[in-house]
């Protein structure tokens, strides 16, 4: 059960089609007919005209569905004047791209539509993407993108472009892909640099709701070093205006550097680099997009600690702490194997979306479920809790998924009830490379301030801030009350 909205805006799907077998296309276009939200249009925008079977089986597809609207190019326009053809054409109050040889998620367009309207200030959201090869079906990589491009559009393009959802309006407000010939291979990167200037702010979802088939045919392979030749270009033009700093220009020197190697270097370079990037943005080493979903992190979890600290009882001023704050019965949100649960004595319920933790947490005697499974319990109610804790999760995802897990959970609290968000300090954050975004007391401050929430106060345990420099087991612990208006939709 979740927070949501009544709303379903007309969301069109842009989709440019140009060279591809009919058999490709339709399994591209089939994955956007299944999606779960109801309210889409599909642009198909045909750049070849001289096609005219393509043309006919497109049009008799149309006929069948009425969602689907055929525009027939009067001349080769290339992908972004097609895409830009295809904004124009568009009905919707939300764009979609689809590329098409590639495959969406059944879910992704509810999901990222979902989130815009969850996420008021934000304009354009993606998501993250798993690289298929397209002759074996074999995964290659699954790619994770930052949760707050702006920190990361300096040094690369922070956003899958054929996974991004954005308004409708922004086009109008801030101009369309640019269609000249000497970025034709990176337009994407130059309409989000260009957005991000004019203060668009954009955001990524850590589920990988699009699989991008890589083959030797496709764009990306074909053109992979203009890619990065132009991307340097783009650069070039927004350094300034984005504010390049010392490290932002080594980078750009590097590029520089590689563009003149062969291609097939620069594809091992690109898989090498992304792969890394999405093990630090994730710690999944590319195999699964959440780190903390995994039974490799579950077994993380259950390792024994080390003999002093088991001589010494290190869990109990945490313990204690944990008695002491979270009063009453406790929904334990991002519960891992237990480990708060037990502390609690059986007044608390637990949820996480590992279900090998799960499973580990009730072989301890403790009550946990998976997401799914709780939905279906007696708790899943308005007001079954009197405090929800969540402790140590909110660093492993970006401020806007964070929220959108705390609004999922808040109603299940009574009106003037408790939240508690616990997380690390520097050290601790800085162990860990499944842990995506940092949060001091002022992050947590700002993370808050949107919810039907009001901060009591915030300290650090079981020492002072500054010891969490150093010591990896120093956590900073925030106490809110839930407002009154909190409600289930």
């Amino acid at each position: 059960m979740t927070v949501t909205t009544s709303r379903q805006p007309l969301v069109s799907v842009v989709l440019p089609c140009y060279r591809e077998a009919i058999p490709v296309l339709r399994r591209s276009l089939d994955s956007v007919l299944v999606q779960t939200y109801p309210n889409i249009e599909v642009i198909l925008v045909v750049d070849e005209p001289g096609d005219d079977v393509k043309i006919a089986v497109l049009r008799e597809l149309a006929e069948s569905d009425s969602r689907i609207r055929v525009v027939v190019n009067h001349q080769n326009l290339g992908p972004w004047g097609s895409y830009n053809r295809g904004v124009q054409e568009a009905s919707g109050e939300i764009i979609a791209i689809q590329d098409s040889d590639d495959m969406s998620a059944p879910t992704r367009i509810e999901s990222l539509t979902r989130f815009l309207l969850a996420n008021p200030t934000v304009g354009v959201v993606g998501s993250a993407l798993e690289y298929r090869d397209a002759a074996t079906g074999k995964s290659l990589m699954q790619r994770a993108y930052p949760s707050d491009p702006a920190r990361a559009i300096r040094r690369y393009c922070p956003l899958a472009h054929p996974t991004t959802v954005r308004w409708a309006h922004l086009f109008a407000a801030h101009g369309f892909y640019d269609e000249s010939q000497s970025i034709r291979h990176a337009a994407d990167y130059e309409l989000w640099c260009r957005w991000q200037v004019a203060g668009v702010r954009m955001a990524n979802v850590s589920e990988a709701l699009y699989t991008y088939n890589q083959s030797e045919s496709n764009f990306k392979a074909q053109n992979v070093r203009a890619i990065l030749r132009d991307t340097i270009r783009i650069k070039a033009r927004y350094a300034r205006r984005l504010r390049f700093g010392a490290g932002d220009y080594l980078w750009l020197a590097a590029e520089t550097l590689a563009s003149a190697l062969p291609s097939r270097a620069v594809v091992a370079a690109f898989y090498a680099v992304n792969r890394r990037r999405s093990t630090r943005q994730t710690g999944s080493g590319g195999a699964n997009l959440n780190s903390t979903q995994g039974v490799d992190y579950t077994q993380r979890l259950k390792q024994p600690g080390s003999r002093w600290k088991k001589v010494l009882n290190v869990q109990a001023p945490y313990r204690w702490n944990v008695r002491r704050i979270a009063l009453g019965f406790v929904l334990d949100v991002g519960c891992g194997i237990g480990r708060n649960l037990s502390h609690l004595d059986g007044r608390g319920v637990g949820v996480d979306h590992n279900p090998h933790s799960v499973t580990e947490a009730r072989s301890r005697g403790l009550e946990a479920y998976t997401v799914e499974e709780f939905a279906r319990t007696e708790w899943s109610r308005p007001g079954s809790f009197d405090t929800l804790l969540c402790a140590h999760v909110l660093e492993h995802m970006g401020t806007d998924n964070a929220r959108r897990l705390l609004l999922d959970y808040l109603p299940f609290v009574k009106a003037r009830g408790r939240l508690i968000v616990i997380v690390p300090q520097e050290a601790g954050f800085k162990s860990d490379s499944s842990h995506v975004e940092y949060l001091d007391p002022t992050g947590l401050a700002t993370l808050t301030d949107p919810l039907p929430v009001d901060l009591e106060r915030v300290c650090s345990f079981p020492f002072p801030a500054w010891a969490g420099r150093w010591f990896r087991y120093n956590e900073t612990v925030a106490v809110y009350t839930i407002r009154a208006d909190v409600g289930l939709a």
